[in-house]
């Protein structure tokens, strides 16, 4: 990132995403889909593309009697598209 555009970013909304991205923290990401994705910000750019490492999946799904179950599954590495995006939160609680 340029200083020029790291500085307005410091100054703005994105403040709390670059200091998740250069302390390595994780983010709780709450997409459309009705899913999340939980892992270590690397990466995001101003259409908040997100590169996520250690990425876990999280999503509920009805089980039998109609009860929800919470579902979960390891990715990895992976790219999230900023138009799946609804929030981020940095350094969720555990």
């Amino acid at each position: 990132m340029e200083p020029e555009e790291r500085n307005a970013v410091m100054e703005g909304p994105q403040k709390s995403l670059l200091e998740a991205v250069e302390e390595g923290q994780y983010v709780l990401v709450n997409c459309r889909n009705n899913r999340q994705i939980y892992g270590i910000l690397r990466f995001f750019d101003n259409h908040f593309d997100l590169i996520i490492e250690e990425a876990l999946e999280i999503w509920t799904s009805e089980g039998p009697g109609g009860v929800l179950m919470p579902r979960q599954r390891k990715l990895g590495n992976m790219m999230v598209r900023g138009d799946s995006v609804i929030s981020i939160v940095p350094n969720p609680p555990s």
